[in-house]
């Protein structure tokens, strides 16, 4: 699951960012995150799902209750599993990552997940740049980079559309949050069509 959004909430004593937009631009960096990155990425990956409860599949109370082993292995960089992080002065402020399917019938394909901006940082399109380097990671490794997004979520679904994803299906019922069911469109990526050679071209 994944969230982008415009909206500029700023949290009472968070890292503000959004007062100069191209000045915070400067310093900020994207990289993959590292094993000693853990504490950051926990604090900020619990921080979304409290936050934005409807854009993602899992929950706080589960991710709540793992051990850190368990965060640790998303950090991994096993295959080409991988997760992106963006960091404003050494704070981690978003994230996006790939998923690398283990099974042989599946291996041509990635997944797009965990695609998250903290609210103090949003308007700066930083879930642009983290899904974009997720796709140039992706390009090179897989055949199909694919991707699920609440149907609700109009924005973040212009901007996956914008940076060459395409919708192939609807899937009803996807999740149940909070006493309601939330329908999911399924994107991809076809890094074999022509079109998209064409607009890499």
């Amino acid at each position: 699951m994944n969230i982008l959004s415009k909206n500029k909430y700023q949290e009472q004593g968070s890292h503000s960012l959004v007062n100069d937009a191209h000045e915070k631009l400067k310093n900020i960096t994207i990289r993959p995150l590292e094993k000693a990155d853990l504490q950051s990425y926990k604090t900020l990956r619990l921080k979304a799902l409290q936050l934005s409860p409807l854009s993602f599949g899992s929950n706080f109370a589960e991710e709540n209750a793992y051990s850190d082993a368990v965060w640790l292995q998303r950090l991994e960089q096993v295959g080409s599993n991988i997760v992106f992080g963006a960091f404003c002065d050494g704070v981690l402020i978003g994230t996006a990552g790939v998923f690398a399917h283990p099974r042989l019938s599946e291996r041509h394909r990635g997944t797009l997940w965990g695609v998250y901006v903290a609210p103090e940082a949003r308007g700066l399109k930083l879930g642009e740049q983290l899904v974009q380097a997720v796709i140039d990671h992706a390009a090179k490794r897989f055949l199909v980079l694919d991707a699920r997004v609440v149907a609700t979520n109009n924005y973040a679904i212009d901007v996956y559309r914008k940076l060459g994803f395409v919708t192939y299906g609807l899937e009803k019922k996807s999740l149940y949050v909070q006493g309601q069911f939330l329908d999911q469109e399924l994107i991809a990526i076809d890094f074999t069509d022509q079109q998209w050679a064409l607009k890499r071209d």
